[in-house]
């Protein structure tokens, strides 16, 4: 049983760095231009913006991480709301206890993660947008910090590689 439980735990968290990676970081100017409409919607102070007004917005390698624990837990409270609701029926969606727990964790965890992403962007000056206007006219156009080839192959690996925690 407790092999089942790691590879089926390795497995989903596999399939969220997948589908984290597909959805999110290859889209990664769709998702700035969403986040900084965001930003402008609620007329959010710069200390409290996660995308900054200069390109890339965001790295890919926030974006890998937040997308990735954004999802992840969404998908692990998914299934804490649907192995109750597997075993007593109908039921299980009446404890509202159990439904308002599964909804606010994601939503708070959605919290937590944009105001890491505020904390740890980089500051925002005139001098580093004209740079980074610079760097887009050159041949390369990312930092060194931002690309990375084997990003998802390293992340499965690691994923596979460690001991469980249980």
């Amino acid at each position: 049983m407790r092999v089942f439980a790691e590879v089926l735990w390795r497995s989903i968290a596999s399939g969220v760095v997948i589908i984290a990676e597909s959805l999110f970081v290859q889209r990664r100017p769709l998702i700035v231009r969403i986040g900084r409409g965001f930003q402008r919607t609620l007329h959010l102070p710069r200390c409290l913006c996660a995308f900054t007004e200069c390109d890339p917005g965001i790295t890919k390698n926030a974006l890998r991480r937040s997308s990735v624990a954004i999802m992840g837990t969404s998908v692990f409270f998914s299934l804490f709301v649907a192995l109750p609701f597997c075993s007593i029926g109908r039921a299980g969606l009446q404890n509202r206890i159990l439904m308002v727990f599964a909804m606010i964790n994601p939503v708070f965890c959605s919290i937590i993660v944009w105001i890491v992403l505020a904390i740890k962007k980089p500051p925002e000056t005139e001098a580093s947008c004209r740079q980074t206007k610079d760097l887009e006219q050159a041949p390369l156009s990312w930092s060194v910090e931002d690309y990375d080839e084997f990003a998802v192959e390293n992340n499965i690996k690691s994923i596979w590689s460690e001991t469980c925690f249980w």
